[in-house]
């Protein structure tokens, strides 16, 4: 796919992506976003800087049902940093379908993520403890959810999240959809992957041992009283 018009996305993405200056897929949202549009199971790897969020993310916001003020969509990351960037350019796509998303992170009060889980969320991003925690709570469920994304997989299995992880998928129907994400396969993700993938098609856009990344590092000078 050379141009996101290739995909059948509905205009208000296109108009969104747009505004987010994007008009040509990266490597892996050309391969994974027909995939997930599919409604299949997936595991992507890719390297940092890759556009994964965005692979993802297009297929998320297209097929929630936006009037069903339910939990449709579960990212899970392993870090609150990398939530509030995932979070950040879910947020921007979402509202391409005026669908809401809800961030659910340590550090911040439970009561303002209690309040927008009531409200009516239809994405939620978070760091797996604090997820696990609001379903033991009873704030949220994820009976209704498609589709659940795990981002940067091998790193929550570095972290010890397995367990939780574990325990939060086994709430989630058998009818949703699963994507893993995640720069390698180390043996307790294939463990998860064989228990809560059905068929899934795998996509590898890493680069080659011995070949040069095509990352694009940007540095900003800043002036010194603003560091």
């Amino acid at each position: 796919m050379s141009s996101f018009h290739d995909f059948p996305l509905h205009p208000a993405t296109l108009a969104v992506l747009a505004t987010m200056h994007m008009t040509e897929p990266t490597p892996i949202q050309a391969q994974a976003i027909p995939v997930l549009l599919a409604g299949i199971d997936l595991v992507g790897q890719s390297a940092t800087g890759s556009g994964k969020t965005v692979a993802y993310g297009i297929p998320l916001v297209e097929r929630i049902a936006h009037k069903k003020r339910e939990v449709q969509a579960l990212v899970l990351v392993p870090t609150r940093e990398l939530a509030l960037q995932v979070h950040t350019v879910l947020s921007t796509l979402a509202t391409s379908r005026r669908l809401s998303t809800t961030l659910l992170v340590g550090g911040r009060p439970y009561g303002n993520q209690i309040s927008a889980l009531r409200y009516g969320s239809h994405i939620v991003v978070g760091t797996p403890g604090r997820v696990k925690d609001h379903l033991d709570r009873g704030t949220f469920a994820l009976s209704q959810v498609r589709l659940c994304v795990l981002d940067e997989a091998d790193q929550m299995l570095d972290h010890g999240f397995a367990p939780i992880i574990e325990e939060i998928l086994a709430t989630t129907p058998d009818t949703r959809h699963m994507a893993f994400f995640s720069a390698t396969i180390p043996d307790g993700m294939a463990k998860l992957m064989e228990k809560f993938l059905h068929h899934p098609v795998t996509v590898d856009t890493t680069p080659a041992p011995g070949t040069q990344s095509t990352i694009e590092q940007v540095a900003y000078q800043v002036p010194q009283g603003q560091k």
